[in-house]
């Protein structure tokens, strides 16, 4: 890949966004592995292009299913920051404790922190190591959360990735940025998945101490320490025993069996070591049981069965500039994704595209198991207040629990009923560190 791209976290893209539009409104572990069984889908296998999605609204096309509105600011000058993860037994948000004053100086470093979705309790879990750290990306499986922070939130190469045991309370480091003359490496920043105890991220890394950095994609087994490279790439999925991975290390070369410059997409099963290649561009992928979603910038592909192969696939959403899909997640009954634009989700289920309520501006949607979670920006005087004052804004967390979800579309009401939301009860934070 291009050394000189710097890919950018899920969160912090989605919350760059945010902001700007806040702003706006406010103004008007390494081995090599074993040979592999390769299959490689030609590039002529076609696309199955379905009639235009059709669009609804959320009471339209789940009734008046209920939401649970969640605050993110822990006090005047705190705010919670989700992280795109959940803990498995689905009663945890994993995120941050961050200052709310834009470019502090402060010597107050970010928390790492749960927050619990039926009592509003934060627990914090470990101190960042500086002032200026950043949560770049989480995950969680079992008793056990990771994430990656980095020490610089502006250039985010010096980065670390943890491991924290719910039940033992035990934090354990499990990797960090390769040097170069005492320095971080900087490019590929790690996003940790997770899934059968089984980590899997990308990082840059060395092949000699003269030749140029590349991106690798890492994997970590929880419970024996057992580490290996899977191959080059960034971004990894999991689903076990599938990981997926991108590799644009052939982005500037014409390959003989590709007429273009072009990406490959890699899907491996860890136990047999099989590996399926697929020719193509994309923003971000995600695994799910067998199913495989392709987020490109102007569409979002799925290919239901990966166990068949990657192709064909099937294009659930095209959309136009300026919108710009990336950051899909994906569950057994949901698909969301950031875009500029509305709060969307694909439901599989209904095959319709499910646009959610929010009080201003946009925002991203992220599935995991059996939740549904998207950001609600602030009223718009609350935002022209917090920009006046130089603060992040505290957008709340709306979060829909899946299984209470209709298996058919809702009856026609004219007009579609109002969504119902619960009461918003102040957060409780923990005891400090």
């Amino acid at each position: 890949m291009k050394q000189t791209r710097q890919p950018l976290h899920r969160l912090a893209w989605t919350f760059c966004c945010l902001c700007l539009g806040l702003m706006a409104l406010s103004a008007l572990p390494g081995s090599i592995p074993r040979a592999r069984v390769a299959r490689v889908i030609p590039l002529a296998s076609p696309v199955t292009q379905p009639d235009p999605p059709q669009h609804l609204d959320l009471a339209a096309a789940w009734g008046a299913t209920p939401i649970q509105r969640l605050p993110t600011l822990v006090d005047e000058g705190h705010r919670f920051v989700f992280g795109d993860a959940v803990t498995a037994d689905g009663e945890w948000l994993v995120g941050s404790i961050e200052p709310r004053l834009i470019f502090a100086a402060t010597n107050e470093s970010p928390v790492i922190a749960l927050y619990n979705l039926k009592t509003r309790e934060i627990l914090r879990l470990h101190a960042m190591r500086t002032p200026r750290s950043q949560l770049l990306g989480a995950a969680s499986y079992g008793d056990w959360v990771v994430w990656s922070e980095a020490t610089d939130v502006l250039r985010n190469a010096d980065w670390t990735i943890y491991a924290y045991n719910v039940v033992t309370r035990q934090l354990t480091q499990l990797a960090q940025a390769d040097r170069l003359n005492g320095e971080a490496i900087a490019g590929t920043m790690p996003y940790p998945a997770m899934d059968h105890g089984l980590i899997v991220w990308a990082q840059e890394t060395l092949r000699s101490p003269t030749a140029q950095p590349r991106s690798v994609v890492r994997s970590l087994d929880i419970t024996t320490g057992a580490a290996t490279t899977l191959g080059v790439g960034i971004d990894p999925s999991i689903s076990w025993p599938w990981v997926a991975w991108r590799d644009e290390s052939g982005r500037d070369t014409v390959r003989s069996d590709v007429p273009v410059a072009s990406d490959t997409l890699n899907v491996q099963n860890v136990q047999t070591q099989e590996i399926l290649h697929m020719h193509g561009s994309a923003e971000s992928l995600m695994l799910d049981g067998h199913t495989l979603a392709v987020c490109q910038a102007r569409s979002l592909d799925v290919v239901n069965d990966v166990t068949k192969g990657l192709k064909p696939s099937t294009t659930i959403l095209s959309v136009n500039a300026p919108n710009h899909l990336q950051d899909v997640t994906l569950s057994a009954r949901l698909i969301g994704w950031t875009q500029v634009g509305p709060a969307e989700v694909w439901d599989r289920l209904l095959r319709v595209v499910v646009e959610l309520p929010i009080r201003n501006g946009q925002s991203a949607t992220w599935v995991h198991g059996d939740m549904l979670i998207w950001l609600d920006p602030e009223p718009p005087e609350a935002q022209r207040e917090d920009v006046d004052m130089n603060l992040y804004p505290t957008p709340d967390i709306n979060v829909i629990d899946v299984t209470t979800l209709p298996a058919k579309l809702a009856p026609h009401t004219t007009p579609s009923p109002t969504p119902t939301f619960d009461s918003t009860p102040a957060l409780t934070p923990s005891p400090g560190l």
